[in-house]
Parts: C-alpha cells; structure tokens; sequence
C-alpha cells in the first residue's frame, strides 16, 4: 500500500508570437493517488495479484484503476499469466494551453489492457516467452494538426497483437535477448 501527493509549487507557461504574448499563465496544481496491492497464493501452482489506485486531480476529478494477474504455474519452470488492468493519464498544463488556446474539454486519456504470457526457463540462465496482449485506449489526447491547432481528444485506438522473446545470460553481466 502507499500514496503519492505532487504539488506543482509554481507551472509557467508562457507563448509568444510576433504579434505579442499569446499566454502567460501561472499556475500551482497539487493532485494525489493512493494504492494498494496483494497477492493471494490459491495452492501451489496458483497465485493472484489484485491491485487498485486511485488519483486526484482538482481539474478532471477522481480515477480509480483496478489491476488483477492470475499466475498459474504448472511446472517449476513454465508460468502462465492473464493480466487486466485500467489506467489513465491527466493532460499536462502544455497540453491544456497550447497555441494560447484553453481546451476545458480536454479530458484525460483512459487505458484497458488485457494480456495472456507463457514464460518458460531454459536451465538456469535462458528463457523463452511468447505474449498476446490488447490495450484500448479512450480520449487520445493529440494535437488537432488540420483544425484548430490545439491538443484535443481523438477516437479510440485498440493496439493488438504478438510479443516473443528469447532472452540468454552468461556470466561477467553479458546476455543476449531477441
């Protein structure tokens, strides 16, 4: 368990153009998150890990993320995980005040992510890991580059697909991973 505070003593964001000042602003935001995680051990080839955080910012309000990874372990050496979990990312004061402009319908970028992994180790120092993931992602936060020229919230993406990796160590801090 913990908590994280951050208080932005004091965030500048000044623009200018040949015309003049564009913006000037100051400003002090603070936001805060609490977490807390635990692993629950089932029987000896299953384990899960259930987590939750949640953040506060004074412009956008509360977010609270749920995490969960079931381990399954059915030989010393082979582990499989299904891994789900939410987050979210608040715009940077650049972001809410390019080009001088405020966008007060910025919201903030939000992520679903699921995961399934088969680890397998190979004697002592070799391992072998294939993964299939999806992460979707709501309110991408980009910069409208044909429109208004300020960062907006776009349509969701969805990022599919296949990991796989082989990773080596050898002694003195050498290894190898593909």
């Amino acid at each position: 368990a913990g908590g994280e505070y951050r208080d932005h003593f004091r965030a500048d964001f000044h623009a200018e153009d040949d015309t003049g000042v564009i913006v000037d602003l100051q400003e002090s935001p603070d936001d805060w998150g609490l977490f807390v995680q635990d692993e629950f051990v089932v029987s000896k080839t299953v384990s899960i890990n259930l987590g939750v955080r949640h953040d506060e910012y004074p412009v956008f309000g509360g977010s609270t993320n749920p995490r969960l990874a079931v381990i399954l372990s059915p030989t010393q050496r082979t582990f499989v995980k299904f891994l789900h979990g939410r987050a979210f990312r608040a715009p940077s004061i650049y972001e809410l005040h390019y080009s001088g402009f405020a966008n007060p319908t910025l919201e903030p970028e939000r992520i679903r992510s699921a995961e399934a992994v088969l680890e397998h180790y190979i004697g002592r120092s070799a391992r072998v890991t294939a993964a299939l993931f999806s992460n979707q992602i709501h309110d991408l936060i980009s910069i409208d580059t044909l429109g208004s020229g300020v960062f907006e919230n776009f349509d969701d993406v969805t990022s599919e697909g296949i990991e796989m990796e082989f990773q080596r160590d050898w002694a003195r801090g050498f290894g190898l991973k593909t």
